[in-house]
């Protein structure tokens, strides 16, 4: 302790923050520009996601899935023709002209090959979310239908996004803490 006068900054708070939720923190996918895809040939399946990537007693999240998705715009984007990607937890596909097309569900197949892995919403498991930012701005998006079950106050990471916490749960509201 000193009397003189200190500024810490908040990547530094952010950093001891992290480190304290990150092993205890559930997982979701949140999607802010939402890009709705069409995988053509996959296969009806029950996808199962990791709550936590290392944690295997939080348990795991299910969703039957066929070939509709939702991913952010900008992943889409990034896909070049031929292009190996695999949608987080869940199947392969390739790009092909402007189609997305089935490739594989097992991860073996990507590792190696593949260029990027992408989180993702199932179509028909989706629920609009906002995120309110630290400087009051508004994220309007989708997340999968599994955070309507959070209680408010729940803190959780939103993957490729941050930690929020649950602030109502009626309009899916959740505020933004720090990536």
């Amino acid at each position: 302790m000193s009397r003189a006068q200190t500024n810490i900054d908040f990547s530094v708070i952010s950093a001891i923050n992290r480190r304290l939720l990150d092993p205890k923190t559930r997982r979701y996918f949140f999607i802010k520009e939402p890009a709705h895809v069409a995988v053509e040939g996959a296969p009806k399946q029950e996808a199962s996601i990791k709550m936590h990537p290392s944690d295997e007693s939080m348990g795991t999240r299910k969703y039957n899935v066929h070939e509709r998705f939702i991913i952010e715009k900008s992943d889409l984007e990034l896909i070049e023709n031929g292009e190996l990607a695999r949608l987080m937890d869940c199947l392969n596909f390739r790009k092909k002209g402007k189609k997305l097309v089935f490739e594989s569900l097992d991860y073996d197949d990507f590792r190696g090959k593949g260029k990027r892995i992408i989180h993702w919403v199932p179509a028909e498991h989706s629920v609009k979310a906002e995120v309110m930012m630290p400087d009051a701005k508004i994220i309007r998006g989708l997340a999968e239908s599994g955070t309507e079950k959070l209680s408010e106050g729940d803190i959780i990471q939103f993957t490729r996004f941050g930690f929020c916490m649950l602030d109502d749960r009626k309009k899916m509201l959740f505020r933004f803490g720090h990536e």
